[in-house]
């Protein structure tokens, strides 16, 4: 008898709570577990599909406001910002309720509710809701789900997903954030930041800065991102992390970057790295939120020249992405800094149609960096011995929709040291080499250079300096040379096609990727040899 009175008790109190469409924080105070909450919510997630309503979206002329120098400064003014909180005491464990701290003491906080009564009167503020924890990000989207007629205000979500090197703060888990705000909130702004141990100052420089490693292992949660995103950085880990910043903001147009300081930071700021950054401001694409002190010497400061040569021009190249079913992230990422390839090979790169080919045979000069980067998982692995960056001149006509050419020249540049040069034809005669191979040191960043004759191919590798890896370059470089006469078996020149090959476990980025014709080597060719000759004469 007691317990069919329990569960008819049970049954009255889930009734109850399904007929009040009221926040979280109610919930909680009913009495009713989380997850009875959770299967509340998803019924009525089933129910309305997530017809989210269509809301403003924070843009920048919502956030910042330009400075004397036209830098965009973070107004603070159009901003209503709270800290969320999940409070929770051991009496009432499921009584877990979303509140905004205002004091020292949880007793003088404001239930999540109450708070965005107040935040969300004035209509031209943006909302930002700072997430300290992940048990609190469904609760507070749920709830603003719920309520989202009651408010126009553009909603900014902010959370610390990333950890710095050597630091084991919690963060909140990126997925549940981007998740639950792309099918709840699809109109909100993302931000996302790193943790902010109270050890910074001690911190090593090699901790406080983003690798190559790192940024990639971020595509994995942005890559999905069709909201704004904004990444929140510290001033001292942006100075050393810009490279990785600038090929981030090359790459997609609705990312941008908040440079933010207080008394924690260095005070030996390489202002160089942050100015190269800066070039980024006058795209929208960079606001700063610095201290005082910070911001006026960054006005003192003037602009750098614009760098062309820093940025790639893949105008030329066409992307060929094929369907993947593999677990890990395999895609290749364009940017004006640089194309990596993530992964398995599942896309390729392939130079369009110039529209000069009735033009005759012409010398075509390839050039560039590769940086590898093997992932951690690699130590307890042997990689196949074909992993690197393949490079094949071969005819567009020939090429299959899957990447595969039955024909051509390919050029292998393994992530060990290895480089290959290779006929694919299968008709070679045998007055033609098929294959010579070559070896540089075993480094993380190798120089290419690529010539295409027609009737030779010349191939030049080094080990080389590339952007935004911090490690000493090879002195004197490690540099091997090889050639292979090949047949011609068309007017035309021939196409270059750029691929991943072998082991998905080794990641590569290429940097300052170019192509050139005839006509403009030929014009540096007679620079050279005009300034050999001043030399020669000169003595």
């Amino acid at each position: 008898m007691i317990s069919k009175r329990f569960h008819l008790l049970r049954a009255l109190l889930l009734l109850f709570a399904c007929s009040v469409p009221e926040s979280v924080a109610e919930a909680a105070h009913l009495g009713i577990s989380d997850e009875s909450y959770d299967d509340l919510s998803r019924e009525s997630e089933q129910r309305h599909h997530f017809h989210a309503r269509n809301h403003k979206k924070a843009d920048f002329s919502d956030l910042a406001s330009p400075s004397e120098s036209n830098d965009l400064v973070l107004d603070h003014s159009r901003i209503n910002e709270g800290e969320v909180y999940l409070f929770k005491n051991r009496k009432h464990r499921h009584r877990a309720i979303p509140v905004i701290r205002t004091g020292s003491r949880f007793n003088d906080a404001l239930t999540f509710k109450d708070w965005m009564k107040n935040a969300t009167k004035s209509r031209d503020k943006v909302v930002k809701i700072v997430l300290r924890n992940t048990d609190v990000v469904r609760p507070v989207l749920q709830y603003l789900y719920a309520a989202q007629d009651d408010f126009e205000s553009p909603i900014l979500l902010h959370a610390n997903v990333f950890r710095l090197a050597g630091t084991y703060d919690k963060t909140v888990d990126p997925l549940i954030l981007i998740g639950s705000a792309q099918k709840m909130l699809p109109d909100a702004t993302i931000s996302l930041g790193w943790n902010d141990p109270k050890n910074i100052t001690e911190l090593k420089s090699s901790q406080k800065r983003i690798s190559w490693r790192s940024t990639f292992h971020m595509l994995n949660y942005i890559n999905h991102i069709s909201q704004p995103l904004i990444l929140s950085m510290r001033l001292s880990l942006a100075q050393n992390s810009v490279d990785q910043l600038l090929w981030i903001l090359g790459m997609n147009q609705t990312i941008s970057v908040v440079v933010w300081s207080d008394d924690q930071d260095d005070e030996n700021i390489e202002w160089y790295q942050i100015l190269r950054l800066r070039s980024y401001a006058g795209k929208n694409k960079v606001i700063f939120d610095l201290l005082p002190k910070h911001r006026d010497t960054l006005e003192k400061k003037g602009r750098l020249p614009t760098r062309k040569d820093d940025q790639i021009d893949a105008t030329w190249l066409e992307m060929h992405e094929l369907s993947s079913a593999r677990p890990v992230l395999s895609k290749t990422f364009q940017s004006d800094r640089g194309i990596a390839f993530l992964g398995w090979s599942n896309s390729f790169l392939l130079a369009k149609k110039s529209g000069n080919e009735e033009a005759g045979f012409k010398p075509m000069y390839y050039s560039g960096k590769v940086l590898f980067l093997p992932k951690k998982g690699l130590k307890h692995i042997s990689p196949l011995e074909d992993s690197g960056l393949s490079l094949q001149l071969v005819d567009r006509e020939h090429v299959s929709e899957s990447g595969d050419a039955k024909s051509g020249i390919q050029i292998l540049i393994g992530y060990d040291g290895r480089v290959f040069l290779e006929n694919m034809d299968p008709d070679l005669e045998q007055s033609y080499n098929q294959r010579s191979s070559g070896r540089v040191q075993h480094y993380v960043c190798y120089g290419f250079s690529i010539v295409d004759r027609g009737w030779r191919v010349e191939v030049d590798v080094w080990t080389d300096f590339c952007e935004g890896y911090h490690i000493h370059p090879l002195d004197p470089p490690s540099l091997t040379s090889l050639q292979l006469e090949t047949p011609i078996r068309s007017r035309t020149p021939r196409s270059v096609m750029i691929s991943k090959s072998g082991d998905g476990e080794i990641d590569f980025l290429i940097q300052k990727l170019a192509r050139s014709g005839s006509s403009f080597n030929s014009v540096i060719s007679l620079a050279v040899l005009g300034l050999a000759s001043l030399l020669y004469f000169s003595f």
